[in-house]
Formats: structure tokens, sequence, C-alpha cells
């Protein structure tokens, strides 16, 4: 091969590479001149952020706590607190329903009983204790999910730090309510309240016993704050497959079963029942802590090992704290939990509505 045709071909080649710098360096320079340009060329596709529903701001939690506090007090739950407290602070069966051992059962005997005692306290109270649980567990939630902690830890932190602060909020307001509802034939603490408990004994016994309320509302916040997503996730993985494979059967002739009709029973209701089962298993759980919490705030005990160390050497032990006593507990926390979810989910729907 000649030398000409291998020059012209390294020339070609050189002028080449000399036209690709160019436009490099020319696309360098207009992209260097114009860096929005490249911004905007090299921006992923846009996602609207979910927007803050008006239930979800500080007016609207404050709302659905009013609405749900009152009507968790007055739809029952403070009556079986109260029968829950008397039979934690030693009295029977008979007395906590109708004031005292010798009384006849009767209507009469149990208006006399009083078993809406601390009825206002609890009703006014259980406004700044769910605003400050629900405000400070959805600002935990909104930080959680902007870190990415979307999982279990990170639910179980924004239940903890929810608890944390309203522990405190429920230990001042019970203290006046259980010395009401103790209080038998002694007038003072049967009117006794904050300002009066602040001003005989000083502030620090209204938070007398937040050890005991700490590990009680840990457990109780699980149920409340974490039955809407235990729900969610039935529903999804259990309940609504249960009845599409039953409705699937009785198109093809077959019989809905036994899994199916409850799942039809259950559609539409799978938070009322999840909140009920789990109020259920925590009110008995809790009552330990509770009941250990009500002696201390009554003035037996000054703390919780003071309170425990009696009870495993003079008080029967952990065991006897389960008794009949749990079982109202029991059923106390279910009401809770189930018509402070109900009320509040009723609420923010109606909120979202008007709003």
């Amino acid at each position: 091969m000649s030398s000409q045709p291998i020059a012209a071909m390294d020339s070609s080649l050189r002028q080449a590479a000399h036209q690709q710098s160019k436009r490099t360096a020319n696309f360098d320079f207009f992209a260097g001149a114009r860096p929005w340009l490249s911004r905007t060329a090299a921006r992923p596709p846009t996602v609207d952020a979910p927007t803050l529903t008006f239930s979800k701001t500080i007016v609207g939690q404050s709302l659905a706590a009013s609405c749900a506090g009152v009507f968790q007090v007055y739809s029952g739950g403070i009556a079986i607190d109260t029968i829950s407290t008397r039979m934690q602070g030693g009295a029977s069966l008979r007395a906590s329903f109708f004031g005292h051992e010798t009384a006849r059962p009767s209507l009469q005997a149990l208006w006399r009983a009083n078993l809406y005692a601390g009825h206002g306290i609890a009703a006014r109270g259980r406004f700044p204790y769910l605003f400050t649980n629900l405000n400070v567990h959805n600002a935990a939630s909104s930080y959680a999910k902007e870190r990415g902690a979307t999982g279990l830890g990170g639910q179980l932190a924004c239940i903890v730090a929810s608890t944390t602060v309203g522990a405190a909020v429920i230990t001042v307001i019970e203290g006046p309510k259980i010395m009401r509802q103790l209080a038998a034939s002694n007038a003072a603490a049967g009117s006794a309240t904050i300002v009066s408990i602040t001003r005989e004994h000083g502030p620090l016994r209204l938070l007398r016993g937040y050890d005991a309320c700490l590990c009680r509302e840990l457990f109780f916040n699980v149920a409340l704050l974490g039955s809407p997503a235990i729900a969610a996730v039935a529903s999804a993985r259990l309940i609504e497959p249960a009845a599409a494979a039953s409705e699937a059967r009785k198109l093809a002739g077959g019989e809905a079963g036994v899994a199916g009709r409850c799942a039809r029973l259950l559609e539409g209701k799978v938070m009322l029942a999840t909140s009920f089962v789990m109020g259920l298993a925590v009110g008995f759980l809790t009552n330990g802590p509770d009941q250990l919490k009500t002696r201390i705030q009554h003035g037996q005990f000054g703390s919780l090992p003071e309170a425990l160390r009696w009870q495993l050497r003079h008080g029967g032990g952990i065991r006897s704290l389960y008794g009949q006593a749990a079982v109202y507990r029991a059923l106390y926390t279910a009401h809770g939990v189930l018509a402070l979810n109900f009320a509040r989910h009723k609420v923010e729907h109606l909120v979202d509505q008007l709003m």
C-alpha cells in the first residue's frame, strides 16, 4: 500500500477526532453557559407530595381528641373504670358496684354508688391527653417518613415518643380522679382537684406514679395507635382475599364456608374488631402496672419499685394482680380503644368532608 492513501486516512481520522472534540467542547460550553437547560434535561419526573388533610393538622386533631374523649367517658368508660379502680383498691365486686359490702343490689343503690365519680376530671382531661398523644405521634410519624424509617422499628419509635409525653399528662389527670373514686367517706379526697393537690402536697405529687403509668401507656398506645395499621394489614391480607374466594365459590355453586362468612361479616368493621380484641388483651396485661399505679397515687407507696417490692413480699406476688380487677380493666381498655378509635375516625372523616 502506498504512503498517500495512508496519509489521507490518517488525515481523515484526525479531522473526525477534531470535529468530535469541537462538538464536545461546544456541548460543555453550552451546558456551562446555560446550566438551567442541563438541569431541566436531567430532572426526574416530579411526583406531587401528599397533601396534609385538615383532620391531621393540630386543629383537626384537637377536634378529634375532644369529641373522642367525651364519647369514651360518657359512653360507659368512666363507670367501668370506677369499678376496676375500686377493685384494685381492695373492694369486693359488690362494694365496687353498689358502694359498700352490705348494699342490696338495686338501681337506687347503683345510682348512689356514684360510678361516674370523677367524670368531669376525666372528660376534661381527655382533651390534653389525646391532643398531646395524637399530635406527638403525628409529628414523630412525619419525621420518621422523612428519614425513611417506615418499618416496624419506626412505628414503635413513634409510639414510644408519644407515650413518653402522654404518660406525664395522664398521670397528672388521673391523680385526683383516683382519689375521688376511692374517697368513700373522705370528703377532702372526694373533692380532690389538681389545684388542691398542688397546694397541699406540691406539684411533684401529681407526677407520682409516672413510672407505672408509662409501663401501662406503652402497651395501651400499641393498641390505640397500632390497631388501625394492623387492621389495614389484616383487611388486605386476610379479610378481602377470604371474601373474594367466598364470592367465587358462591358463583360456582358452592358454599361460602366459615372463613368466607366471617370475612363478609367483618367487611368494613375490621378496625373496630381489631381495636376491641387488642384492647381486651392489652387491658388484661396492663392491670398489673395499673393496679400498682392506683396504690401509688392513692398514697400507699412512693414509687413503682417500692410498690413492686411490697407486692412480691406481702401482696401475693404478681399472680394476685390478675384477678377480677384485671377482667374489668380488660373491658375498660377494650371499650376505650374501640370508642376512641371509632369516634376519632368518624370525626376526622366528617371534618375532612366539611373542610
